[in-house]
């Protein structure tokens, strides 16, 4: 089973790296990692949430399921894990047995959660920023998470920062 999983992991890899080479749309590369995350890893929601230069954050795109979500379903999150990678900078596995609840995890049922920062490259400068996080959280406390969904995430989160660097 482990195979045929990661079969399909390296299989969305390369469907992914060639959409970005393919996809004029920004937002429909977009809408495709995410739903392409969800599906794979078993995912609840997805979400693409940037950084504002005040601090602020909103998310740019969030799926679930093939579907975008409502403005409510948006909101179900938990902004701690989100702004963890963002100050961080570094990729985050969050699962409550390892690193005790959050109230928001709590209230909205989020069981585990993924997250790794997106970052971008200035053309004219070479400098490195994050610039937001790609996000999932799970709602089934039986689905497991393993080292190839992170490393997933990671590429995804790659991708997404050159698109999103791209169209800046």
């Amino acid at each position: 089973m482990l195979h045929s999983g990661l079969d399909a992991l390296w299989a969305s890899v390369h469907t992914l790296t060639q959409r970005v080479l393919t996809v004029a749309d920004r937002d429909t590369f977009l809408d495709d990692c995410l739903d392409s995350l969800v599906e794979l890893v078993g995912a609840n929601k997805g979400l693409i949430v940037l950084t504002d230069p005040s601090g602020g954050s909103y998310a740019v795109n969030a799926r679930g399921s093939g579907r975008a979500l409502s403005a409510h379903e948006r909101e179900e999150i938990s902004r701690t894990i989100i702004r963890d990678v963002g100050t961080s900078g570094a990729s985050l596995r969050w699962e409550p047995d390892l690193e005790g609840g959050t109230p928001s995890a709590a209230a909205f049922g989020i069981a585990a959660a993924l997250a790794s920062p997106i970052q971008t490259m200035s053309m004219s400068t070479g400098e490195r920023r994050i610039r937001g996080v790609v996000y999932l959280d799970f709602r089934d406390v039986r689905r497991e998470i393993n080292v190839y969904h992170e490393q997933f995430l990671d590429i995804a989160a790659n991708l997404i920062g050159v698109v999103l660097a791209q169209s800046e």
